[in-house]
């Protein structure tokens, strides 16, 4: 399974080796790697390097390092968290505006949309009316249930994204509704009944499309939606500007 270590990169090939062990399934979640003294018998490495590489796969994820007599080293649980947070903190050092941010919900939500529509099942289709079912209850009882709307309307991108059946585009859009839009809807997005009707409008607008395998309809519809939620942000953007 394992080799020795090359000499002229020692820390990255042990980091190499047992990383891929781990992607290509020969250790599964949860299961115990070799032991410390073992790993370093088997890739011929001291002590030190064994640690240093164990500290790099933990910052990667890939494992959990636990203390003690019971303690060792375990594969974790892959998930995309991680991976989510670390591009969601790049994308926000790059100081993308709105404007970008909108730019690119637009390319990227009018391709996912018009792929939903050209997949959708009739489990699929169900599955989104529900959404919009709750989406337009939290709207019917008015801005008390503002942040229970957005949750829904949230809902309803992802689960046509995961209809879409790409897991980048999903990741994608997890990342960006999570660590960049939501911030900007809270600090921008006006809080009134006229941009719950419209987006609720908008949302059943594009679920028709998706059910119906109306792939045009259903990327022109979510490319406008997101054209309508940003309008309504620029504008406030620009109002605090100018107070500011």
């Amino acid at each position: 399974m394992f080799l020795k270590a090359q000499s002229s990169r020692v820390f990255e090939n042990v980091v190499h080796q047992i990383e891929d062990a781990i992607l290509n399934g020969e250790f599964g979640p949860g299961e115990k790697l070799p032991s410390e003294k073992e790993l370093m018998s088997i890739l011929d490495v001291s002590r030190g390097t064994l640690r240093e590489s164990m500290r790099a796969l933990e910052q990667k994820g890939l494992v959990e390092i636990k203390p003690g007599a019971k303690g060792g080293i375990y594969v974790r649980e892959l998930n995309s968290d991680q991976m989510i947070q670390s591009l969601g903190i790049f994308i926000r050092s790059q100081r993308v505006t709105l404007s970008e941010l909108s730019q690119f919900r637009e390319d990227l939500e009018g391709l996912i949309t018009a792929r939903a529509a050209e997949s959708c099942g009739t489990q699929d289709a169900k599955g989104l009316k529900e959404l919009l079912r709750q989406a337009l209850t939290m709207k019917e009882r008015g801005l008390s249930h503002w942040p229970q709307f957005m949750q829904a309307d949230q809902s309803i991108h992802m689960a046509i994204a995961k209809i879409a059946a790409n897991p980048l585009h999903y990741f994608f859009m997890e990342t960006v509704h999570s660590f960049f839009n939501a911030p900007n809807v809270r600090a921008y997005l006006p809080r009134n009944g006229e941009v719950m009707d419209r987006t609720y409008d908008s949302l059943a607008a594009i679920i028709n499309a998706v059910e119906t395998g109306d792939r045009q309809g259903a990327q022109a519809q979510a490319k406008e939606h997101v054209r309508i939620f940003f309008s309504y942000m620029a504008r406030a953007a620009q109002a605090a500007r100018v107070v500011g």
